[in-house]
């Protein structure tokens, strides 16, 4: 099955602007679920996050997740319409893990009043009771607390769509995929037995997760925020989706770091272009600081292995010809004392 096969609805089918994400202040509670706060920003998502910060994250760490959700914001359910735009979007793969994360988003608002209210009770000396009392006046909904395994498999999802695309652009064999797939033995779902199963897996998920961006008529007055419209309020979940179907909409693909520390995949290349102007052909490196450092390690290579043939008495012009450097930089190198 080739790239072609895949059409990006509706017409015109072209990449689509990403929309800024509402960021929540959060902190981390018991390891176990993400405690948001009232405040908020706007913030642009960058280039290529479910490529980047989202692959590198390691969902073993409480603390890197709640750094994540920090900077870019909620990943998953946003806790207001669970049943049109959270965990339904993996429901098509669901089974008893689904439930059992669903059912501990619901619960852990409750959960969230019992520690706010002790920790309330000890900063400020009075009775627990009292403590809870203040905040049943206004107790926390499912938008103001995140199970931390909703976080996970969210991430899970988009990291295997990832490793699909991949595969089906020849970046890695079907058994790769296999191997590398998450959520294996969750009981969310396995890992695709055949090809054909994958890409399904690849157009069902990706296009349940697009569902906040269908084709509508937006209603706004002069002084409304622009932030506020253009499927703003959809939540990062749907917005790194939108990211991967641009991707797959302008036939991008994907390419992996020269560096060897790196080895990421990226389709742009970070760090010197404007957003949204970032370099995409003849690039090795996903970064120019990646860049930067596999030149720096070449060049700390070059200069030992130089010296090493230096000592065997080979000339600067073999030295030259081995390293693929010129040679009157191998005789700078002598002169210095390399």
């Amino acid at each position: 099955m080739h790239r072609a096969d895949f059409f990006p609805l509706p017409w015109p089918g072209g990449s689509l602007r990403i929309p800024p994400n509402w960021v929540r202040g959060v902190t981390l509670e018991q390891d176990v679920y993400l405690a948001f706060t009232s405040d908020g920003r706007w913030a642009d998502v960058p280039d290529e996050l479910y490529l980047r910060e989202l692959i590198d994250l390691d969902l073993q760490d409480p603390s890197a997740i709640c750094g994540f959700t920090r900077l870019y914001g909620r990943l998953g359910d946003s806790g207001q319409r669970r049943g049109e735009d959270g965990l339904h979007r993996l429901a098509i793969f669901a089974g008893d893990e689904l439930v059992r994360i669903h059912n501990a988003g619901q619960s852990a608002a409750e959960d969230w009043l019992g520690v706010a209210a002790a920790r309330l009770a000890a900063d400020e000396g009075i009775d627990y009771a009292d403590a809870l009392d203040r905040y049943l006046y206004e107790p926390p909904g499912p938008e103001d607390v995140q199970h931390i395994d909703e976080f996970r498999a969210h991430a899970r999802a988009l990291r295997n769509l990832v490793r699909i695309w991949d595969y089906h652009l020849g970046g890695r064999t079907f058994d790769e995929l296999r191997q590398q797939w998450e959520l294996v033995g969750g009981g969310l779902y396995e890992p695709p037995d055949t090809p054909s199963r994958a890409l399904h897996l690849f157009s069902a998920l990706l296009s349940h997760g697009l569902v906040p961006f269908h084709v509508r008529v937006d209603l706004r007055s002069a002084s409304d925020s622009p932030a506020r419209h253009d499927g703003a309020r959809a939540d990062l979940y749907a917005k790194l989706c939108l990211q991967i179907y641009n991707h797959v909409a302008e036939g991008a693909t994907y390419q992996r770091c020269a560096n060897e520390n790196c080895r990421r995949l990226f389709v742009r290349q970070r760090g010197r272009a404007a957003q949204g102007q970032n370099r995409r052909r003849g690039l090795q490196y996903c970064s120019v600081r990646c860049g930067q450092a596999q030149a720096h390690r070449q060049l700390w290579h070059d200069k030992r292995r130089a010296r090493e043939m230096l000592g065997l008495g080979a000339p600067a012009e073999a030295i030259a010809v081995a390293l693929g450097r010129p040679p009157e930089t191998i005789r700078r190198w002598v002169r210095a004392g390399t």
